[in-house]
This record gives C-alpha cells, structure tokens and sequence, in this order.
C-alpha cells in the first residue's frame, strides 16, 4: 500500500498524508527497517543507518527517511495503521563541555536518543517533515495503540493521568478513566506499558502498572 500525499486532518490540525485505506486493516503492525526503497510513501527510501548514542538507551539504530531527494528526519520504528505509518524518530543532542558520554560509542555514532511520541509525515511550504501526533492530553508518555478506527493512550491533563481510547473517525473521544497524578522521578517514556487490542478492535486492554493497580479492560460501543 502506498501513502499518497492527499489531505488527511483527522489526527493533526494542519495537512498530513493520508493513504489509500484498505478495508482489512485493523490491527497496526510494525514495519521492519531496512536500507533501500520504503514503498509506503511515493518515491521514499531508507538510507544509510546510523547510531545515536547516549549513557541511558546506549546505542539506537537509525535510518534517514528520505522522500523525494529530501531527508526528512531519523526514523528508528514505525507501525502501519488504518489511516497512516506512525513513525517515531531520532534527535540529534548537543555535548556540552568535557563529558565521557561517547567514551563507549562505536566508531561512527553520534550524540543523540530515541524520541518516544509518534510522528506523521507531512507537507508544510512544500517541504517534508515529521509532525507529532495532536491528540488530547498526548504526551511523551502516551504510548499510543492503533486499531481500526480508535488509538489508546496515556493522555496527561490537568495534572493528572488518564486512560484514553480516541476515536480518529468521528474525532472524539470514546473512553476516558483518571489513573493518578505525576508522582515518579523517572523519565522512561514507556513507563506505563502499551494498551493491547484484541483482534476486532471492540476491546483494549491497560496493562496494570504503578498507577492502575489493576490492568483495565476497554469494550468499546461503536454504534
């Protein structure tokens, strides 16, 4: 399936590619990463991987998503969605002074770490960027879930966490449970751990973690 680049605002508040939808897919999926073509976007390919480095995650292999010539950005995983590929990228760091932060590095790493929020790809003043996924309370701890026509998350509003199940199509949200507030002194993005659909979409679960004490079962009414 290729994404075409036509107008898609059902997850952002400006122009996002969309893609020629296919009536099976529910379920997301991961997209494995290789160099050479990326035939879910015209005209784009991987190019050569490259290591970003830091002392937390270590060594993060990462491919320059390239569409039309153009670099677009970093990418290290991606998922194939109803309405889009969901992609999450690479950010370049600065070193500031004397540090052993790349003393272990392999030859050829750079500074730089994971991003945990997922992006889109889109056309803004005719260039190609990775914009992040607008959702309510979304979050660099939403460790989002796609299926079908719903995305399930860890949203963060009003000082206080949530479990969110949003409807893309009908852009709203269709469940909603407050789990606690920001009480932890860690800064690991997949803290919560991801909700799990089942095959049909009509139920997802939130694993069980240090604010939901009990993992929370979702069925969902789409009527």
């Amino acid at each position: 399936m290729i994404y075409k680049t036509t107008i898609l605002a059902l997850l952002f508040s400006f122009v996002a590619v969309s893609i020629s939808v296919a009536a099976d897919i529910k379920l997301e999926s991961e997209i494995p990463l290789a160099q050479g073509s990326f035939p879910y976007f015209e005209k784009a390919k991987l190019g050569q991987p490259k290591v970003f480095w830091n002392l937390l995650n270590e060594g993060t292999t990462c491919l320059p998503l390239i569409i039309e010539g153009q670099q677009v950005d970093f990418i290290y995983h991606a998922r194939k969605t109803k309405y889009s590929v969901v992609m999450h990228k690479c950010k370049l760091g600065k070193l500031v002074g004397d540090t052993l932060e790349m003393a272990d590095a392999p030859k050829g790493a750079v500074y730089g770490y994971p991003e945990p929020e997922s992006y889109l790809l889109s056309k803004v003043a005719n260039k190609w960027i990775l914009s992040e996924v607008v959702l309510p309370g979304y979050n660099g701890f939403a460790y989002d879930s796609f299926c079908d026509d719903y995305v399930a998350y860890w949203a963060f509003v009003k000082e206080l966490y949530h479990a969110y199940v949003y409807d893309i199509k009908k852009k709203k949200l269709v469940f909603s449970k407050e789990i606690g507030p920001e009480n932890f002194g860690t800064d690991d993005p997949w803290l919560f751990g991801q909700p799990k659909w089942d095959k049909s979409c009509q139920a997802v679960e939130f694993p069980e973690n240090f604010l939901l004490k009990v993992k929370l079962t979702v069925g969902i009414n789409n009527k």
